[in-house]
């Protein structure tokens, strides 16, 4: 697969402790290494409180998560990066997203 790093992502990336952004890294290889998305290891779908098409998604690494979107099945969107008590707000600030954290 391929994936494309928004500028958000950048941004809060290069504010992680650095063991997070190695993990972030490696994720980023495993991106690179696989076919389709269900290959990928420690992610969850997101759901929405609206019928969105998009497909959202999330990555987990300690207390850090990493905010993506399944743009095509060769396609990954990396969106933002932040610790758990703060992705889900940000994903909302970001791409306008209603999560049903429930």
């Amino acid at each position: 697969m391929k994936f494309i790093a928004e500028r958000s992502f950048e941004k809060s990336s290069k504010n992680l402790p650095k063991n997070v952004q190695l993990s972030i890294l490696k994720f980023i290889k495993e991106i690179e290494a696989v076919t389709v998305i269900t290959e990928l290891r420690n992610i969850k779908k997101l759901t929405s409180d609206k019928n969105d098409p998009q497909n959202y998604y999330r990555y987990k690494t300690g207390n850090y998560r990493l905010g993506f979107i399944l743009e095509t099945d060769a396609l990954i969107r990396l969106v933002i990066a932040s610790h758990r008590k703060e992705i889900y707000n940000k994903l909302h600030l970001i791409i306008g997203l209603n999560l049903d954290l429930q």
